[in-house]
């Protein structure tokens, strides 16, 4: 479900903008598109997930998920060298998914059968939250996933410099340019009466390639590409970099709009 549109005419908007010299143009450019067509209330999320450093046991796994979360500036402190049989906590009654103990309570081990998994969650005041997650596969490969989401708009300052932060540690950690997925949600702006007004207001803003089209009876979606995102997502012969649904609550019929680059991986 999706919908990619270019909105260079936005950028100097006034309300909940960028912030300037955030160096995320992706970022900024969904954050000014956002700006007309939701109402108070939106929450920006940010992604990037992809392979990490390999591991040979426990150990080393713990090692590495400590360094990652100096790295990323998540500092709660894993005891590496702490069991993690599977069979250390039968008494939990799971045997197959036993929390490593003595963990910080935004922190946790956890192993199963065929993986590793190091989670660290802090909390930036009330206004945002970063997660970082690191999983060992029984191979001895990884996957390193960081999250970050505003949980009031007043976060959104805090959010962009963690991005910034991110992006540098990601090229310090493993030399890449990182490649975020950006998602803005919120509530429908009340000039939007209807998911048509919506596409229509689009369409007539700037010109784009319309990919692929949804619709049931709740929701609405419509992918496109845009030269200005420098974000893909290959979806065979095109790629798609952009992507809005439309979704309405079935109790409340209050519709919500999600926004993404160069997809949307929350619910909707």
């Amino acid at each position: 479900m999706a919908v990619t549109f270019v909105f260079s005419l936005l950028a100097n908007s006034q309300g909940w903008t960028a912030a300037q010299g955030s160096k995320h143009p992706d970022t900024d450019y969904l954050l000014s598109l956002s700006q007309p067509v939701m109402a108070a209330g939106k929450q920006v999320i940010i992604k990037y997930t992809s392979a990490s450093k390999p591991y040979t046991d426990e150990t080393d796994f713990l090692r590495a998920a400590e360094e990652l979360s100096r790295a990323f500036q998540l500092p709660v402190p894993l005891t590496v060298g702490e069991s993690m049989d599977p069979n250390r906590n039968a008494s939990l009654g799971n045997p197959k998914h036993s929390p490593v103990q003595g963990l910080n309570p935004h922190q946790a081990v956890v192993q199963n059968t065929d993986l590793y998994t190091a989670k660290f969650t802090q909390a930036h005041s009330d206004n945002m939250m970063a997660t970082l997650l690191f999983v060992g596969f029984a191979d001895g490969s990884t996957l390193l996933s960081l999250n970050a989401e505003t949980l009031q708009e007043s976060g959104l300052p805090q959010l962009q410099a963690l991005q910034l932060q991110w992006t540098a540690a990601l090229q310090a950690e493993f030399g890449i340019q990182a490649q975020w997925n950006v998602m803005i949600q919120g509530p429908l702006a009340a000039s939007m009466p209807d998911t048509q007004s919506l596409l229509a207001y689009l369409s007539a803003t700037t010109p784009v390639d319309e990919l692929a089209r949804y619709q049931d009876s709740g929701s609405l979606s419509v992918s496109y590409h845009s030269s200005l995102l420098a974000s893909e997502w290959n979806t065979g012969k095109e790629k798609m970099n952009l992507q809005v649904a439309v979704h309405r609550d079935s109790l409340t019929h209050e519709q919500r709009i999600t926004i993404a680059t160069p997809a949307i991986s929350i619910p909707y």
